[in-house]
């Protein structure tokens, strides 16, 4: 062999081992696109195991127990203090209850003997029964002469009296004033005295206090009381049941 063919022989050597491996590269990028894009079996699969035992012992753990006792304290903590908020609430409504003041009115029709010249109307006392002042007081009366047969209108359009007592306590003598048809007491007609006297009429007296009491709080009272000066039936029973008083504590 000549020369030259040993040079060329040399020359395709040396071309051979300067060229890189190609398909080395190939299976290196291969290996490791494939340990990125394809999980570890093995890892995911303890990871779920361990992922089940805590979902299965969640409740073995302490601070979880810790919450629930909390939550069942505070539950109860919150219904025993609404309790006690009720039992407070009641007691204060019995001690005010107890200790209010209670306005107590008195209607006395005169005069006792039916006299021409008497004036008719009515006397009204005023007294404080309970434990504490009540202030503000106001009243409003009013005198009808009825007919037997009829009812007293039990209303106040125009009262014949108005009164206002600024305060009144419990060991006060009370409070009066006089009231009569119109305005104060005074004789009437004569037609007005002899429907009296022959019993077709009767005289009714009829009233409504409001005060207040130590505590703020509004009250009211209605009291009615009638008299006839002769025997007979009359349609009182509307008077009768007038009286009462408000429920407020």
């Amino acid at each position: 062999m000549s020369n030259r063919g040993r040079r060329t022989n040399k020359q395709k050597h040396s071309d051979t081992q300067t060229q890189p491996s190609t398909t080395g590269s190939v299976n290196l990028k291969s290996s490791r696109s494939s340990n990125s894009y394809k999980p570890n079996g093995a890892k995911v699969h303890r990871k779920n195991e361990h992922q089940e035992q805590l979902t299965l012992r969640w409740f073995r753990n302490p601070n979880w127990w810790m919450v629930g006792l909390t939550a069942v304290v505070a539950t109860a903590a919150g219904i025993s203090g609404w309790i006690f908020y009720l039992q407070w609430c009641e007691m204060h409504k019995s001690l005010v209850r107890d200790q209010r003041a209670w306005i107590v009115p008195t209607i006395t029709i005169q005069p006792t003997t039916l006299d021409p010249k008497a004036p008719v109307g009515a006397h009204i006392h005023l007294a404080n029964s309970g434990k504490t002042p009540a202030r503000a007081i106001f009243t409003e009366v009013v005198i009808e002469q009825v007919n037997k047969n009829l009812s007293p209108t039990l209303s106040y359009p125009k009262p014949d009296i108005m009164s206002l007592v600024g305060i009144l306590f419990p060991n006060d003598p009370g409070s009066d004033v006089d009231a009569g048809i119109g305005g104060p007491p005074k004789p009437l007609n004569q037609a007005a005295y002899d429907s009296l006297v022959r019993g077709d009429s009767y005289i009714a007296a009829y009233l409504t206090v409001r005060y207040i009491d130590a505590f703020g709080i509004h009250h009211w009272v209605t009291e009615c009381q009638w008299h006839a000066w002769a025997k007979g039936d009359f349609q009182s029973r509307a008077c009768v049941e007038y009286a009462n008083t408000d429920k407020n504590n």
